[in-house]
């Protein structure tokens, strides 16, 4: 395929600093989302487990939709309230009525296991040693719950390797827009010609950072079809890659 070619072309000269995406790309935050859902079943209906699987994928669409609408100009809201307004949705899609205590409950799970289950992707440490011997900037953006990537990174011991870590509570925005973007390359002061973007997720990382004119390194590790993406959202990212560990050959 014409972008995975164009691998061989990658030179880590160009960039002076590097952003990471957080989960799924530096982070292993494992099946923290299914088990805080699977709890929120259990307490609402005896047919949990019967449901479960496709119950997880009407709220992962409805989470994204939720974030596509604020992409969209909708009023910001907090990650955590994203997920809490789609499960409330995705609840009453399975006539499920919506407990508040449960909902309250659940998304302290939530929060709780994103913290204790993540990990990092294999290789990581090497890569990040090598990228801060060479004197190039690092730094994370993401959308996940507000607070979490620093509580993360400190408990893992990895936010001395970043010269920034940043949520939506410093933008009150989500990527793909163009303020996470914009706000790291101001803090990190860089040009968007010189820095390199990584993320696993097409419409939040790679059309967010394409249209805020960064290169991009999308890791496919779903294997996602390449060419439906480009048709449904018109940009392609500059290298494709199917995990994280690839990016030892190439830094």
């Amino acid at each position: 395929m014409e972008t995975e070619l164009r691998l061989s072309e990658f030179r880590l000269d160009r960039y002076n600093a590097i952003l990471f995406d957080l989960d799924s790309t530096i982070l292993d935050t494992g099946a923290y989302a299914i088990d805080a859902s699977k709890w929120i079943l259990r307490q609402s209906t005896r047919n949990w487990c019967g449901i479960l699987e496709d119950f997880i994928d009407v709220l992962v669409e409805r989470y994204h939709n939720e974030i596509s609408t604020i992409a969209g100009g909708g009023k910001f809201k907090r990650p955590i309230d994203c997920v809490r307004d789609a499960l409330t949705t995705s609840l009453k899609e399975f006539n499920i009525e919506p407990v508040d205590e449960i909902l309250q409950d659940g998304l302290a799970m939530f929060r709780k296991l994103h913290v204790e289950y993540a990990s990092p992707t294999d290789g990581l440490t090497a890569i990040l040693d090598s990228l801060k011997t060479k004197g190039i900037k690092l730094g994370v953006i993401t959308n996940s719950f507000q607070g979490n990537a620093k509580k993360i990174l400190s408990k893992l011991n990895l936010d001395h390797y970043f010269s920034l870590i940043a949520d939506s509570s410093d933008y009150n925005a989500f990527k793909p827009m163009p303020e996470p973007f914009e706000f790291a390359l101001a803090k990190l002061s860089v040009n968007k010609e010189n820095t390199l973007y990584i993320g696993d997720e097409f419409y939040a990382d790679v059309v967010g950072a394409i249209r805020a004119g960064l290169a991009v390194v999308w890791i496919n590790n779903r294997d996602d079809a390449l060419e439906q993406n480009q048709r449904k959202y018109g940009v392609e990212p500059t290298f494709v890659i199917s995990s994280f560990s690839e990016l030892k050959e190439i830094m």
